[in-house]
């Protein structure tokens, strides 16, 4: 999954949902929009990596289910030439779909974990 890239999107859905949050508002509300905007930046590029094995393994086990290992491996050697490449087009939904339900909690604990570091930012000690 990561030789074809395709885990590098954590970090920008991290940032994605973090952004929705009442806390983040409150964050930007104390700091100003591009303060905090920036914090949560640096923040996503500090916790993010230390959950992209299990984003990885998860990425990995939404794509067997709809994909055979050989297919995989194709299209990781190929990419766009690959005889599969096509099939991978056509399931991407359904690989969503999967991905979505074996991580949508680990992707709330992430944003949780960002938005909690933030938030310490500006309540006084």
């Amino acid at each position: 999954m990561r030789r074809l890239g395709l885990g590098r999107n954590l970090g920008s859905l991290a940032v994605q949902v973090a952004l929705r949050t009442q806390t983040f508002a409150m964050v930007a509300a104390e700091l100003g929009p591009a303060e905090a905007h920036s914090r949560l930046l640096r923040q996503v590029a500090e916790t993010a990596p230390r959950h992209q094995d299990a984003w990885d393994r998860n990425l990995a086990a939404a794509h067997l289910e709809h994909l055979q290992p050989e297919q995989l491996a194709s299209i990781a050697e190929l990419g766009p030439r690959s005889p599969h490449f096509q099939t991978l087009l056509t399931s991407q939904d359904a690989i969503g779909r999967s991905m979505q339900a074996r991580s949508g909690q680990l992707l709330q604990d992430i944003v949780a974990e960002i938005i909690g570091a933030l938030f310490r930012q500006i309540v006084p000690r």
